[in-house]
């Protein structure tokens, strides 16, 4: 069983499915960015992780070793994101488009629920490695992928940007690559005590990816009034 926080607005635009760090949702840090992209984004958000009820507050070696062992099995990853977005259907309030925003960890399997099949309409990697051992190889109906990448962040490699790309273009599936100038990694962390060599808070970072969030909800919206 998985556990989840909602933050509502009458007459929400959009859904946010907000994918926290190592730390997942029960951090002060999750709590807040939930509130705040759904200000931002005039959204229902829900805010949620994989560790599950009986794994509330995981350490960051029992974190690590979870997150690693879904990044090295990503058919087992990709079918348990997928069965969360599907579990969550039958709890949104709000209707429009569904955006899932994952960072740091978060972000990489947000990416591993947009090439699980599951039904969302676009996926965020927010300094998050984009880069997975098992790319897309096949064309499909997929969400659009968007990475937001601090310039100077030391533990997200020019390399693995450049595999999302070659993966994303092999494919012609929908994809943006978002650069800030002078943000680290961790950027949108502002409760973040570990402040230092590639890692550190940028209230402008933070607050940009929010609004490239919103921006997206408000293109699905337009796209699809248009069909």
């Amino acid at each position: 069983m998985y556990t989840a926080s909602r933050f509502h607005r009458d007459a929400a635009r959009g859904r946010v499915l907000l994918m926290p760090d190592w730390e997942g949702m029960n951090s002060g840090w999750a709590q807040e960015i939930g509130r705040l992209y759904s200000q931002t984004c005039d959204a229902e958000v829900i805010v949620t992780d994989h560790y599950g009820q009986h794994r509330p507050h995981p350490g960051f070696d029992e974190a690590a070793y979870i997150n690693q062992q879904l990044y090295r099995d990503t058919e087992r990853s990709r079918s348990i994101f997928r069965g969360m977005v599907a579990a969550l259907q039958a709890h949104w309030q709000a209707s429009g488009p569904l955006v899932v925003v994952g960072f740091c960890s978060g972000g990489a399997f947000s990416f591993e629920t947009g090439r699980s099949g599951a039904a969302v309409d676009a996926v965020f990697c927010v300094h998050g490695d984009p880069r997975t051992i098992d790319p897309i190889d096949q064309p499909g109906d997929y969400p659009v992928f968007t990475v937001v990448h601090g310039e100077i962040d030391p533990f997200v490699p020019q390399s693995s940007l450049d595999a999302f790309a070659e993966e994303m273009r092999a494919h012609r599936i929908r994809w943006n690559l978002h650069i800030i100038s002078d943000a680290k990694h961790s950027f949108t962390r502002f409760d973040n005590r570990r402040s230092g060599y590639g890692i550190a808070y940028s209230k402008r970072a933070e607050i940009e990816t929010r609004h490239l969030v919103a921006a997206q909800i408000l293109s699905l919206i337009e796209a699809n009034a248009t069909r």
